[in-house]
């Protein structure tokens, strides 16, 4: 029966220990959730920022195209090679 007594005194010794030592580790944990959580905003605002990047640069891109169209009427359509009547003769062989 001693050696049982020892045993339990042991467990709840470690028991005692785990459960004195666990707001520390609570508090370790909750900087490193806290830490995983910033971490996650700034990915997320740097995937928004891109975005608004992609979509910046699609809008002016779209601006010029119809700025050029505007201006140079149905001929800005055609590229270059093809309103080239000896660049069509050569592509033809002729």
């Amino acid at each position: 029966m001693g050696g049982s007594a020892s045993i339990i005194s042991t467990v709840l010794g470690t028991v005692g220990g785990l459960i004195q030592h666990k707001p520390d580790s609570s508090g370790d944990m909750e900087k490193e959730r806290k830490a995983r959580e910033e971490q996650q905003r700034k990915k997320e605002a740097d995937a928004r920022r891109r975005d608004r990047e992609k979509i910046n640069e699609a809008r002016n891109l779209e601006k010029k195209r119809n700025a050029s169209t505007l201006s140079n009427g149905a001929a800005s359509l055609v590229e270059e090679e093809e309103n080239n009547p000896t660049g069509l003769k050569n592509k033809l062989g002729e």
